[in-house]
């Protein structure tokens, strides 16, 4: 006796929202800390007065990366106008890239991608992911490159 029936037809259960938003705030946190953590200890020239304030940035960090996945960002999502917090979230990105060593441009890449990708499909929400990323992984590079050629 054959049977045609296809048990595995079903489509998986897409994750909730906020499960993406954790990964993305776990990623981007943990990338945050990597340049933070890096940019100290990576650098052989580096002052003591840089390493001793490693911990206290990593806490600025992550206390940031709560307040503003947990408060900001899920505002924006509730917002009809995401694609402009999305925007703004791009832009201050690009804006922190000078102090790249405290991971400010990589939890508001994040911020950004996050909000943009879940925004209303516009050309405004394309760019601010775009952006985004692209300024959240120049201060890995910059933090990576600093250390290697100093």
């Amino acid at each position: 006796m054959s049977s045609n029936v296809n048990t595995m037809s079903r489509k998986p259960a897409a994750f909730p929202r906020w499960v993406h938003a954790a990964a993305w705030i776990a990623g981007a946190l943990a990338v945050s800390l990597f340049v933070i953590i890096y940019g100290a200890y990576g650098d052989p020239q580096a002052p003591q007065s840089q390493k001793d304030a490693v911990p206290f940035l990593a806490i600025v960090a992550t206390a940031g990366a709560f307040v503003l996945f947990g408060i900001v960002t899920r505002f924006a999502l509730r917002s009809p106008h995401s694609e402009r917090w999305a925007l703004g979230a791009a832009v201050l990105s690009v804006a922190s890239l000078p102090v790249f060593w405290s991971g400010a441009p990589i939890l508001f890449g994040a911020a950004a991608a996050v909000t943009g990708k879940t925004a209303r499909p516009s050309r405004m929400a394309a760019a601010a992911v775009i952006i985004g990323c692209v300024a959240g992984i120049a201060a890995v590079l910059v933090t990576i490159v600093g250390n290697v050629t100093h």
